[in-house]
């Protein structure tokens, strides 16, 4: 197979629904993907920001 079946053997497989959200309907994996990326950078920041503010440590140990 040549890099440009391939590489359209990936896209199709990206854009076919992988599940549904009733919230959102159809979801790709493509979509997947940046839900999960962009809900692992938002919990990054919640710690980030319970760090800084010293809430919730004891002993120096972030407690969630």
């Amino acid at each position: 197979m040549h890099s440009e079946e391939r590489q359209s053997c990936i896209d199709q497989i990206f854009a076919l629904p992988t599940r549904v959200e009733a919230a959102i309907g159809e979801v790709t994996l493509a979509g997947l993907l940046k839900i999960y990326a962009w809900h692992g950078v938002h919990h990054v920041g919640q710690i980030t920001g319970l760090r800084e503010s010293g809430c919730g440590e004891e002993n120096g140990d972030l407690v969630i």
